[in-house]
């Protein structure tokens, strides 16, 4: 959902764009002073567009919602989760406007152009890992002696046996999650 939501963002951001340019150019044929219409121009990037894509041209430069998943799912292997994420999420993002904190700790709102969304942010980092289906990387350990394909995919498995473990693993991990 929230990528459809960021998706109508960006398309809004594309409208107002397109809007405000041409508002300039009426404005400047029919010779409104400068100054007077200037400021409406810059008010064409939305607050929920900065908050998800970080800072660019605006005021604020530090990482936007999407690195900050992206960074607590690559740190997933080294004790990276989602209340984790929810804490860097609230330090990093706290004085936007489009970010507010919810009481509920995996829950947090983006003031989107439409209104607000409460997003629940459990599962974000497992969703957005890199990581290979456990079967892809089985099948390609028992098919090939390649080194290098071995490397990649950062397993020495030698056995059909130690790839049924590589694959049972996350399964047993979602039943561990929803026990919960």
């Amino acid at each position: 959902q929230l990528l459809i939501n960021y998706c109508n963002e960006r398309l809004q951001a594309l409208f107002n764009a397109q809007m405000f340019a041409a508002e300039a150019r009426d404005c400047e044929a029919e010779g409104i002073p400068r100054p007077l219409w200037e400021e409406l121009c810059r008010i064409r990037e939305l607050p929920a567009v900065q908050l998800l894509e970080g800072g660019h041209d605006g005021p604020r430069k530090g990482p936007g919602l999407f690195a900050l998943v992206d960074d607590e799912a690559r740190c997933r292997f080294n004790d990276g989760s989602d209340t984790a994420l929810r804490s860097k999420m609230d330090a990093a993002l706290h004085g936007l406007r489009a970010y507010k904190a919810s009481r509920s700790l995996h829950c947090f709102v983006v003031a989107h152009f439409a209104g607000d969304v409460t997003y629940d942010s459990r599962n974000f980092v497992e969703a957005n890992s890199n990581a290979a289906r456990p079967e892809i990387v089985g099948f390609l350990s028992d098919t090939t002696s390649s080194h290098f394909l071995r490397t990649v995919l950062g397993t020495r498995l030698d056995s059909r046996e130690e790839a049924a473990v590589v694959q049972q693993q996350p399964q047993r991990q979602q039943q561990q999650q929803q026990q919960q």
